[in-house]
């Protein structure tokens, strides 16, 4: 049994001049756990890619969802797909632990997804262009919002250089620059301008790629603010069941005498249902 749903990303995949924001999504299954139990090393985006290219059914028009089709998707419409994803999986309630920035309290939230899912992008394209004044003159810049791809560039290098690895993202979205000494300017994209306009603008764009939590701490009173990473939430809550996996279909083999095929092909939460039952825990 594959579970599925219909969902749609916020902004879209351009294919042939169409945009495509459809995605068919199937729940998480035991097969998807190997997956992940195998790319524990593999960094988060890359992690990130391998399990949406596992876990997406259809994007559009195209149902051989592979790894590379996934990195060409914005951070924002992976970010969503990563929450729809969950809620499929585990519900569509996150509890989430927060500190306090000024009392250092931690706070337990209980996060609805449906309040962080961003809805359609009204304007969303291949690319975009922006202009900026400056001493010098005009500062003209053709630019698309970062994707899987970027991420995945840009994490190769941040840990040992992250300044180096923002300014690759950088490069990476700038597709033309224009300055008052000509095209490509005397900096490139180290454009002073660039550097500090152009990631505002390009997060705009994207708004899922940052989901923000606010909250009030009931210790002190202040109001703070808190990132919503959905890979390393959904990861960490999947990280005790992804290396138990293996027991799991022990048990449920020892007592239903199913075969491994069967039980790995069943969704998370399906599975666990059973073993709560065998527990004597009520599901």
């Amino acid at each position: 049994m594959r579970l599925q749903t219909r969902v749609q990303i916020p902004g879209g995949l351009w294919l042939n001049g169409h945009r495509h924001r459809d995605v068919r999504l199937r729940a998480l299954t035991g097969r998807d756990e190997e997956v992940l139990n195998g790319t524990r090393e593999a960094m988060p985006a890359s992690r990130v890619s391998r399990l949406l290219a596992t876990c997406i059914a259809r994007l559009g028009p195209v149902s051989d969802i592979t790894t590379d089709l996934v990195d060409r998707l914005s951070v924002g419409d992976r970010e969503a797909l990563l929450l729809h994803l969950r809620r499929l999986t585990l519900g569509a309630r996150m509890p989430c632990v927060v500190r306090c920035a000024e009392c250092r309290e931690a706070i337990d939230l209980s996060v609805s997804i449906d309040e962080v899912l961003h809805p359609p992008y009204e304007e969303w394209q291949p690319e975009y262009e922006a202009q900026w004044q400056t001493e010098r003159g005009a500062v003209r810049v053709r630019y698309r919002v970062p994707t899987g791809a970027d991420q995945i560039a840009a994490a190769a290098i941040a840990t040992r250089d992250l300044p180096a690895a923002r300014a690759l993202l950088l490069r990476r979205c700038i597709l033309a620059i224009e300055t008052p000494e000509g095209a490509g300017g005397a900096a490139g994209n180290g454009e002073p301008v660039c550097r500090r306009e152009l990631p505002a603008l390009m997060a705009a764009r994207d708004a899922q790629a940052e989901s923000l939590l606010e909250f009030v701490c009931p210790a002190c009173g202040a109001s703070g603010q808190a990132l919503l990473d959905a890979a390393d939430f959904f990861f960490r809550e999947l990280g005790a069941a992804v290396g138990d996996v293996y027991r799991q279909v022990h048990e449920l083999a020892l007592h239903y005498h199913w075969s491994e095929a069967e039980i790995l092909a069943l969704p998370w939460a399906k599975r666990q249902r059973y073993l709560a039952l065998l527990a004597g825990v009520s599901p």
